[in-house]
């Protein structure tokens, strides 16, 4: 009698569909000029350091001189990309300073979810809009400009 060895592989780690969260963020960065009217831009800029990946999630003002600013960064270790731990500025304010508390992704699920909240905070919303109001004001003429004035003969 043959003994029969079945597969033991869980499903949930075959899964070849998975993506990094470099691939997640570069998206999420192409998103924002789409969403901004090309007023902003995200770049993710990614270093190096013994084992551990850091990819910084930057938006860039192109109307004020290309001003940048780090949004947040992800960090992992360099063969494995989960978990992956979540930094930004603010988070000290809304996690408090041990970094305990400060989100990790131990799945892309878990990376989407705090990915999308950080997206989503009042911070970064408010980041954004001053942002786009300063790009607006860098962008439009002086006062006095026809080009500005509807009314004006073409």
């Amino acid at each position: 009698m043959a003994t029969v060895i079945r597969n033991l592989w869980p499903e949930d780690v075959t899964n070849v569909d998975i993506l990094s969260p470099l691939a997640i963020l570069r998206y999420q960065a192409s998103q924002l000029r789409q969403r901004t009217r090309n007023l902003l831009e995200a770049e993710v800029e990614s270093s190096i350091s013994g084992a551990q990946i850091t990819h910084r999630f930057t938006v860039i003002a192109p109307a004020l001189d290309r001003y940048r600013i780090v949004l947040f960064s992800v960090s992992h270790n360099e063969l494995q990309v989960y978990p992956a731990a979540f930094f930004a500025e603010w988070f000290v304010q809304q996690y408090g300073i041990m970094r305990d508390n400060w989100p990790v992704a131990a799945s892309q699920s878990d990376f989407i979810i705090h990915t999308a909240e950080i997206l989503k905070s009042s911070h970064t919303k408010s980041l954004i809009q001053s942002l786009i109001v300063k790009s607006n004001e860098a962008r439009a003429p002086e006062s006095g400009d026809p080009s500005m004035d509807e009314s004006a003969p073409q």
